[in-house]
């Protein structure tokens, strides 16, 4: 397998005229079998004049001992969450999640409350240090379309 980003806003959803914009919860689930080796992947892929407040994760089955894992866009490879914030070797079994919005100031988008994008970017994770046989890491990603606003 490998990993498909999930378009946002799914089909169907756009708001056109002068609607609210609202806020809204989208998950993707990165497996390692899907990821297979080192790099970097698309998790969401967003359309323009898109706000994203904040970044989730839950690293539900603890990946192979040295994976490191960062979630950012392409501006910013760990904008979101850094790798010592997912701490991908460690499963969470409280069902308590991992923020961008903490005050780990390695998190720029996360300490700003949120970022604006103008243009169509994907959210991406990368995956470093080695590759993973197993892990699963659960991802939220609360954002709003402004488009057609």
């Amino acid at each position: 397998m490998a990993v498909t980003a999930q378009d946002l806003p799914y089909d169907g959803e756009k708001l056109l005229g002068f609607k609210p914009a609202v806020m809204k919860v989208a998950k993707k689930i990165l497996y390692a079998s899907d990821a297979g080796d080192c790099g970097t992947f698309d998790l969401f892929d967003l359309s323009s004049d898109m706000w994203v407040k904040e970044v989730r994760t839950q690293v539900a089955t603890a990946f192979t001992a040295s994976v490191t894992i960062t979630i950012g866009d392409s501006d910013d490879v760990d904008g979101w969450l850094t790798a010592a914030t997912i701490a991908a070797t460690t499963a969470v079994a409280t069902g308590l999640m991992k923020s961008s919005m903490t005050s780990d100031s390695d998190n720029s988008y996360g300490m700003a409350r949120g970022r604006k994008y103008g243009t169509a970017q994907p959210i991406q994770a990368v995956i470093a240090g080695a590759a993973p046989a197993v892990g699963t890491l659960n991802v939220y990603l609360e954002y709003a379309d402004f488009g057609g606003l």
